[in-house]
């Protein structure tokens, strides 16, 4: 890795000696809504089980308000 220094030559570093920027950013959660196995009060952890009526209600709001509030994603 070359580098300039303070008297405007260019040296070689190694990684170790270059300052390492912390990085910045947010990171959001969202909970599903209603499952069908909330609706029944079974736990279903590692089951693929639909959303209750209530549950994609709750999903189209979430994305409404996330829409509102001007969040932009780079992953999902």
């Amino acid at each position: 890795m070359l580098e300039k220094t303070a008297n405007s030559e260019v040296g070689a570093t190694s990684p170790s000696q270059v300052e390492k920027k912390p990085q910045t950013g947010e990171a959001y959660f969202i909970c599903h809504g209603e499952s069908t196995s909330n609706e029944r009060n079974i736990f279903a952890g590692i089951l693929d089980v639909g959303l209750t009526a209530f549950g994609k209600l709750q999903a189209r709001r979430a994305g409404i308000d996330i829409k509102k509030k001007g969040v932009k994603f780079d992953a999902v």
